[in-house]
């Protein structure tokens, strides 16, 4: 009798990480509109500062670096645990 491997998804691994950091991206984008708009329409809304960007910017590539790394490492945890189950099922069968 063939043994199924059951699909797996893909490991959760730097979600939350990613998550964040694309709201803060989202964040960093309406300031950058709301400074544009500010420069265009001669309006007044209140808007970060050029090193708050800066900060900004920063942080959200840094968290999404740092999520990409996360991500591939539970990938690389999810392969080796599959390559181990089926060197065990091999060995079952050799066994038998």
């Amino acid at each position: 009798m063939v043994k199924h491997h059951s699909v797996k998804r893909s490991p959760a691994g730097g979600r939350g990480m990613l998550r964040l950091s694309l709201f803060l991206f989202l964040l960093f984008f309406v300031n950058l509109v709301m400074g544009k708009c500010n420069v265009a329409f001669q309006w007044t809304l209140p808007h970060l500062g050029s090193l708050a960007e800066f900060l900004l910017l920063g942080v959200a590539s840094t968290l999404l670096i740092w999520a990409a790394l996360q991500r591939e490492a539970a990938e690389d945890e999810n392969t080796k645990q599959n390559a181990k189950e089926v060197r065990d099922e091999r060995s079952e069968k050799k066994g038998k």
